[in-house]
């Protein structure tokens, strides 16, 4: 699946990937062959932050621990969120649908779909990866973005039998999550 990256860096140029990277304030980017697979030293946390720029929408949100703060009288501390519009609208909406992909038996070639027996409850997002290192999913609703990292802090190999982890750990968090009121998806334009 990872010849869809490749051939999509490919055609827009490395360059480009640095930059829209750099966006998201990430500074010391090598430009190298593999960075379309995903092969930036990322936190957990600044992953998210280019998620949630998805999952909104293309409006660049900036990830809080702390939203507000209060006691029973008052608000003592409230987050006061400045959105920016990082990428189009429709732009967002079709990555997003793309993203639904990882579910779609339809999709399934000498390979199965990353996702397949994975579904959660919730219509998600999904980008799925796994590395000798590690297993990560990241996923996008209208109103989560959830990643689920597995691995070592010290990049020491990770056994085989730990990949599926990360994408069982994924779907028992949006499931216990799951909400009928919540199980929406993305409405496209109009236009």
């Amino acid at each position: 699946d990872n010849i869809y990256a490749m051939k999509r860096s490919l055609a827009i140029g490395s360059d480009e990937l640095v930059k829209q990277l750099q966006r998201f304030d990430f500074s010391d980017i090598d430009n190298h062959p593999s960075l379309p697979l995903g092969t930036v030293d990322l936190s957990l946390f600044e992953l998210s932050n280019i998620y949630l720029t998805l999952a909104s929408e293309g409006l660049k949100v900036e990830p809080r621990l702390i939203v507000r703060v209060q006691n029973e009288e008052e608000v003592l501390y409230e987050h006061k969120q400045s959105l920016t519009q990082h990428f189009s609208r429709d732009e967002t909406l079709m990555m997003n649908q793309m993203l639904r992909s990882v579910f779609d038996i339809k999709n399934q070639s000498h390979t199965l779909p990353s996702m397949i027996g994975y579904e959660p409850q919730f219509t998600m997002g999904v980008k799925s990866g796994t590395s000798d290192f590690d297993s990560l999913v990241m996923g996008i609703h209208p109103y989560y973005v959830i990643g689920v990292w597995v691995g070592f802090d010290d990049h020491r190999p990770l056994d085989k039998n730990y990949y599926p982890l990360s994408k069982q750990l994924f779907k028992t968090t949006v499931d216990t999550l799951y909400d009928d009121d919540l199980d929406t998806w993305y409405v496209p334009s109009q236009t």
